[in-house]
């Protein structure tokens, strides 16, 4: 008993310090294990929480009611975006199609005006751009890959999603992706454009919506963002926009 105890107080330091080390530097000191993250432990987690904060950021969709509404009132819709290149956001498209401005919601509060690159409905991706000069904080994805293969057992996937968007003190939550006849689905309800992560820190989902009975969202594989990305930096042809690395479906790890 004394030793669980030592080693609870143990991890406890820990995972103070890394947040003490985090919180100095956004996330930035904190180095991707290249087994990924253990994420029994908490100390694991805390880290991770704090490199998958830098990734996210809030989006408020603004659009201006017609007659009779009162215009000092308009219609705000939050999601979530990830950055994917510098100055570039990733999130998903139909909520956010029509609204009259898109603004981020940064960590301090400040809000910070956004564009829209590329909206497609169809496949229910947008791209964003803001001025990374202006949101400093705010650091790519090391990668974008399709989920690793589901559990034979459980035939789900192990993801990570965060839960926390402003403020210093980030979270997750512990997520299952689980593909079933050709559709994605993340356990949980997420926002709009939530991301799952791999316990390495990749995005590997988006969440599209809840499904009816709201005990779970319909998601985006890693697979088909990749390809979706890629197709955009082609269309944008000389743009010189640099897109995030992307992979190929990977083996068993």
């Amino acid at each position: 008993m004394a030793h669980e105890g030592r080693r609870a107080d143990t991890r406890l330091v820990i995972a103070l310090l890394l947040l003490a080390v985090a919180a100095g530097s956004g996330g930035a000191a904190l180095e991707r294990p290249e087994g990924g993250w253990d994420l029994r432990y908490l100390e694991q987690r805390q880290a991770l929480a704090y490199v998958l904060f830098a990734h996210v950021v809030r989006i408020e969709a603004v659009t201006r009611l017609p007659p009779p509404f009162d215009p000092g009132h308009p219609k705000v819709e939050d999601g979530v975006g990830t950055v994917v290149a510098p100055g570039r956001l990733l999130t998903t498209a139909r909520w956010l199609a029509e609204a009259d401005e898109v603004w981020l919601v940064l960590k301090d509060r400040r809000r910070l005006r956004a564009r829209r690159l590329r909206v497609d409905p169809r496949a229910d991706l947008a791209l964003l751009a803001f001025d990374p000069k202006a949101a400093t904080g705010l650091t790519p994805v090391p990668e974008v890959r399709p989920p690793p293969p589901p559990d034979p057992d459980t035939g789900a996937v192990e993801v990570v999603v965060p839960t926390t968007l402003i403020g210093m003190a980030p979270g997750i939550r512990i997520a299952a992706v689980r593909p079933e006849e050709a559709v994605l689905y993340v356990s949980g309800v997420g926002a709009n454009g939530l991301p799952a992560f791999d316990r390495w820190g990749r995005l590997v989902a988006l969440v599209q919506r809840p499904t009816p009975a709201r005990d779970r969202s319909v998601g985006i594989s890693g697979e088909r963002i990749a390809a979706w990305l890629e197709a955009a930096a082609e269309t944008r042809g000389s743009g010189g926009e640099e897109a995030p690395r992307t992979s190929a479906p990977p083996s068993a790890e």
